[in-house]
């Protein structure tokens, strides 16, 4: 008998805590004795390199920052389609294979980082309206300026959102699309001993994956 996983995605601001828990979660499943994946977006896959350049400075669409947030918002759609199908270890393969998949952001974070208006709003949203979402997500809710001294105290350079202003208005966006979001939602204090925090959202996961029906 073989169980599907749970497809667990980890939201947040930069600086947040997001990365160390995806970490944290999918070894405390592993003393569980239940088989993880972890991934993030962007992906490590063809189209999320190109992103991850334009992110660190290397490669520029636009000198229009508001422009270049929608040339993103299309990338990041292509990135997403290829990290949920992809044959090789795409989300819905490892799902099947039984794995938890545990991502780094999804959909909600090209709300959060994309969005200047309500028409950015729309693209976003029209890109993105097919994809399956999450079954559960953890929005780590921490400070702006817990963030920024998190960020500077990283030995390199930063991406293009890793500034206070930015992740401000990253922030609100992040309010407004939780505020929507109407699906399992999560949202625990990312300023929390990281430890806790994960013993925290550990039990959660357990519950879910506990009354996960069986299937042949």
């Amino acid at each position: 008998m073989t169980t599907r996983g749970l497809f667990i995605v980890f939201e947040g601001l930069d600086g947040s805590g997001t990365s160390t828990q995806a970490r944290m979660l999918q070894e405390g499943l592993a003393r569980e004795g239940r088989r993880g994946f972890l991934t993030a977006e962007p992906t490590a896959g063809p189209i999320g390199g190109m992103i991850r350049l334009a992110m660190s400075h290397r490669l520029r669409f636009s000198s229009d920052p508001r422009v270049e947030d929608r040339q993103l918002a299309h990338l990041f759609a292509a990135d997403r389609y290829d990290h949920l199908y992809n044959e090789v270890d795409g989300v819905l393969a490892q799902l099947a294979s039984g794995a938890t998949v545990i991502s780094t952001r999804y959909a909600l974070s090209s709300f959060a980082y994309l969005c200047h208006d309500d028409a950015d709003r729309d693209l976003v949203q029209r890109l993105n309206q097919d994809f399956p979402p999450a079954d559960l997500t953890f929005f780590v809710d921490t400070p702006v300026e817990v963030c920024v001294e998190r960020i500077q105290a990283r030995q390199f350079v930063g991406e293009k959102y890793e500034n206070t202003e930015k992740l401000r208005t990253v922030r609100e966006n992040f309010r407004r699309a939780l505020a929507e979001y109407p699906h399992t939602l999560h949202v625990v204090d990312g300023r929390t001993e990281p430890g806790a925090l994960h013993q925290q959202i550990l039990g959660i996961v357990r519950d879910a994956l506990d009354g996960l029906p069986r299937s042949g």
